[in-house]
């Protein structure tokens, strides 16, 4: 898994999904459940990780990035998505990338943030 700064935010690439997994693991297990597709990372828009599985598969490993504060003992949401748009074909398949703010920085990655 490789480490980035975008903006201000510490930020985990994950390669494969069993890296997207373990970053998310911990924060299942602090609600008492176990990681599926169903579970919701972020609760006011309910984004699940079925969505964030869609998104990697529609984009691929290696363009999505999710803040370190995920890692963090008591985590309990991800409010903020990166994405790396640059020279990204964007296709029928691609989720719902509504969120309650977007911007993007000059390297080409998208910030997806709900409240």
């Amino acid at each position: 898994m490789k480490s980035i700064i975008i903006g201000r935010e510490g930020c985990q690439i994950p390669e494969n999904k069993e890296e997207l997994d373990s970053l998310f693991r911990p924060m299942a297990e602090n609600f008492g459940v176990r990681l599926t597709p169903d579970f919701v990372f972020e609760g006011n828009s309910d984004k699940t990780m079925d969505w964030l599985y869609m998104l990697v598969k529609s984009v691929g490993y290696g363009r999505v990035a999710i803040p370190t504060y995920v890692l963090y003992p008591d985590a309990d949401h991800c409010d903020t998505i990166f994405v790396n748009i640059k020279n990204l074909d964007i296709t029928e398949s691609s989720p719902d990338l509504h969120a309650d703010e977007i911007d993007w920085d000059k390297d080409g990655w998208l910030r997806l943030w709900w409240d």
